[in-house]
């Protein structure tokens, strides 16, 4: 029997700190999110954190009216349509559901070039997709860290992501 109890707290201590590192609901007219705790705010709802190596972690929200300049019918056809784009920097893509049940999809992207990368660094990408509606084609949260501190972030990436709500 105790040894259960010690496992259920255990599991309990552990929501509980990943949950302590987000910070507060931020609200844009479209959605909301949770950020990491103490990350910067900037420019509505991208979030800056630490500088290592020269580089910041960093989540953002946006809309993505048109997939590439083309209206698609769900959220499999507009990540097919963005999976393509990236052609083969992804690395994974797996379903992902948000805390309030809207099921997206999880994209994780490799970047050695590009807007993403600077002086020869790798640039782990971790995109999130939801689809809005049918008039608005998708909302990405994208999330990057350098390849070398990623595995550091991920589960932060992935709870804040879970915090996603659209309005």
């Amino acid at each position: 029997m105790k040894k259960y109890i010690i496992i259920v707290i255990a599991v309990i201590g552990f929501g509980v700190r990943a949950n302590a590192q987000l910070g507060a609901r931020i609200t844009n007219s479209i959605s909301s999110i949770c950020p990491p705790l103490n990350w910067e705010n900037s420019l509505g709802l991208v979030f800056l954190g630490p500088v290592e190596e020269g580089n910041n972690a960093q989540i953002q929200t946006r809309m993505d009216i048109r997939a590439n300049g083309r209206t698609v019918k769900n959220l499999k056809e507009y990540v097919d349509i963005e999976v393509e784009m990236l052609g083969n920097r992804v690395v994974s893509r797996t379903p992902f559901v948000t805390n309030s049940g809207i099921a997206g999809e999880k994209v994780v992207a490799k970047f050695t070039e590009g807007i993403y990368s600077m002086q020869n660094t790798i640039i782990d990408v971790f995109y999130y997709f939801f689809r809005e509606n049918e008039v608005n084609n998708g909302i990405i949260i994208t999330c990057s860290a350098l390849d070398s501190k990623a595995n550091k972030y991920l589960a932060l990436f992935d709870e804040s992501a879970k915090t996603f709500v659209l309005i």
